[in-house]
């Protein structure tokens, strides 16, 4: 699952799995659960359906990832490198 699906999922406050990978297990750890086998992926599934989603922490985690706060960090970063 690609990183926009994954926080377009999180912004909907649904609950978010994936498979493994760098990418998912660095940046989206807080909010969404990686699962390493089939059987734990599903195991996960019906975990999820059966109780209620953090949606604070999915709210939080969104915003904090939407293009408004990348674009931000990323201005910062580059007017750091230019001074």
């Amino acid at each position: 699952m690609q990183a926009a699906t994954m926080t377009r999922d999180m912004v909907m406050v649904a609950p978010t799995l994936s498979a493994p990978s760098d990418e998912t297990r660095e940046w989206f750890r807080r909010a969404a659960k990686v699962a390493d086998t089939e059987d734990a992926f599903v195991e996960a599934v019906r975990g999820e359906l059966e109780r209620e989603p953090d949606r604070a922490l999915l709210r939080a985690f969104a915003s904090e990832h939407d293009w408004d706060a990348i674009a931000a960090r990323f201005t910062q970063v580059v007017l750091e490198d230019a001074a």
